[in-house]
């Protein structure tokens, strides 16, 4: 068994002057985007699965950009407006190596399936607003690899939206 982390986050804000998949990033966004990069630098990744959608792949290069360590990206049409079913498949795809995956994509289906992962966990209070844009939600679970991540019980750890400052704790009893 082998620990998997998964980060899930949705882009951060973005202008609404262009076709929905080329909208860029706002410079709020851009801000949100770094932001959350240095929340992501204290834990490390090791993959990217990300939307094709420019406002995604500008929140990636912002978040990459403060990382120490430069993780493997793959940018993936099939991650726009995707639902969370789409993006349980595509996990179940990535090899064991990868033990921190962040995907970034958008609402409502990454906010349905934090909100599915969340089942039982005080973090899924703060899920019930919504999942405002650069939010992040981050789990971790015990597989042999991630095609079982369906029968794992990933455990939320917390959640980090911009402007909270710290991120948000699950309780200590939930994270097992």
């Amino acid at each position: 068994m082998s620990k998997l982390l998964l980060s899930l986050m949705r882009h951060a804000s973005a202008l609404v002057d262009s076709k929905d998949h080329e909208r860029k990033l706002s410079p709020v966004g851009h801000q949100e985007s770094r932001s959350a990069g240095l929340e992501l630098a204290k834990v490390g990744l090791d993959r990217v699965l990300c939307s094709t959608a420019l406002r995604a792949a500008e929140t990636c290069e912002e978040v990459c950009g403060q990382l120490e360590h430069q993780p493997a990206i793959e940018f993936e049409r099939g991650l726009y407006l995707a639902e969370p079913d789409i993006i349980f498949e595509r996990l179940s795809e990535l090899p064991l190596g990868a033990e921190h995956v962040l995907v970034i994509a958008h609402n409502p289906g990454v906010q349905q399936l934090a909100w599915d992962l969340a089942a039982g966990s005080s973090l899924r209070a703060q899920l019930r607003a919504g999942m405002p844009p650069a939010t992040l939600v981050h789990f971790e679970g015990e597989a042999s690899d991630w095609s079982e991540l369906r029968s794992t019980q990933l455990r939320p750890l917390w959640l980090w939206s911009p402007g909270a400052g710290s991120p948000v704790h699950a309780m200590e009893s939930e994270r097992g």
